[in-house]
């Protein structure tokens, strides 16, 4: 045998090691005779190894998204790994080659992406025998920058009694007027245009959620025609409003437009009420009829002229009535069904003149 090389496949040999010397008892079995063992010694076992494409990496996971970037991370391959090929597309058909990193790396991030965009990866591995198959394409969509805010849902016309609805909601957006869906900036109402000086409550701030902010409890305490609002976020453009309307409310209640005021036996004292909604705005449609009657008499006093009147634009003025005698700490009272009573603060009737005709 010496000088022959012999492939010879070992099956399960045991204790056969690279690069030492073994020995190994070989069958000669000659053509037509009968068989003979030799013993063949000193001869070296050359182990090599059949080298096969790496397996598949384990899930590609992308993280870390900014408006500019985008972290990609996954599992090693089994097997000899020479290079990761990390493939990009933006619809999830079309791909491209994005780079390949070395087969220690599992990691990578993709830097100088457009904002508002997304993005699909996958990845294989690969050595001279050939690659893997391609590990799981996710795809992840970059942020974008807060520049300015807008009335996602503009204020509707209302009433001084109840919160705007449908409510105003305000959207935070970018320098191409695109959402931002991710932005938690915090939104400000105040009055723009404010003809009649109305108090707004419920203006914030608040704070975005999705992109949005929205004004559940927001209420203008005055009637009154072209209110607009100004949204406003810290570092961001601010917006205004489209214009709308507050109406009264329904009749609510009697308020005091004027006090009794003293006056001299036989004249007018003067006294006034409104009829107002519940915010204490004056309903100028209302014309229910109010009364006026004593409430305290200490010196038995009597009221003449029109003590029951129908208002007028939401007013009723007692401008004729007087009382008949002299005495220190009179009030009146004037009511109306459905709107409560209200009470004067306490006047005087001083001496004056002879009363006069008490008829009409």
């Amino acid at each position: 045998f010496a000088g022959l090389d012999i492939t010879y496949d070992l099956g399960g040999a045991q204790n056969i090691t690279e690069g030492e010397i073994n020995s190994l008892t070989v069958r000669v079995r000659r053509a037509g005779a009968g068989a003979k063992d030799l013993r063949v010694t000193g001869f070296r076992i050359v182990v090599t190894t059949q080298l096969w494409p790496p397996t598949t990496p384990s899930p590609l996971v992308l993280s870390n998204v900014t408006t500019s970037q985008i972290s990609l991370n996954w599992g090693a391959a089994s097997g000899q790994v020479d290079f990761y090929d990390i493939e990009r597309s933006l619809d999830g058909s079309n791909w491209g080659p994005l780079i390949s990193v070395g087969g220690g790396q599992t990691s990578h991030t993709d830097g100088g992406l457009a904002e508002l965009t997304t993005y699909h990866y996958r990845v294989k591995a690969r050595n001279s025998a050939g690659s893997s198959g391609y590990s799981n394409a996710p795809s992840a969509t970059t942020k974008n920058t807060p520049s300015k805010v807008a009335f996602y849902v503009q204020p509707s016309n209302g009433t001084t009694i109840a919160d705007l609805s449908p409510a105003v909601v305000v959207e935070i957006r970018d320098a191409l007027n695109r959402p931002v869906p991710d932005a938690t900036n915090s939104v400000t109402l105040t009055m723009s245009n404010n003809p009649c000086g109305v108090a707004l409550s419920g203006g914030g701030p608040i704070a975005a959620s999705g992109g949005l902010a929205t004004f559940p409890n927001l209420r203008l305490n005055r009637p009154c025609t072209g209110y607009t609002l100004q949204a406003a976020s810290s570092g961001l453009a601010s917006a205004t409003s489209a214009a709308f309307d507050i109406a009264t409310g329904p009749p609510d209640h009697l308020a005091l437009l004027s006090q009794a005021h003293a006056a001299m036996v036989g004249r007018p004292f003067g006294f006034s009420v409104e009829v107002a909604d519940a915010a204490g705005n004056r309903v100028t449609t209302a014309s229910h009829l109010v009364t006026m009657v004593m409430i305290t008499n200490p010196c038995g006093g009597a009221l003449f002229r029109t003590t029951s009147q129908e208002a007028v634009n939401g007013v009723a003025s007692f401008s004729d009535v007087y009382l008949d005698k002299v005495c220190t700490g009179y009030q009146v009272q004037a009511s109306s069904s459905g709107l409560g009573a209200i009470v004067s603060a306490a006047f005087n009737i001083t001496p004056g003149k002879a009363v006069p005709d008490h008829g009409g």
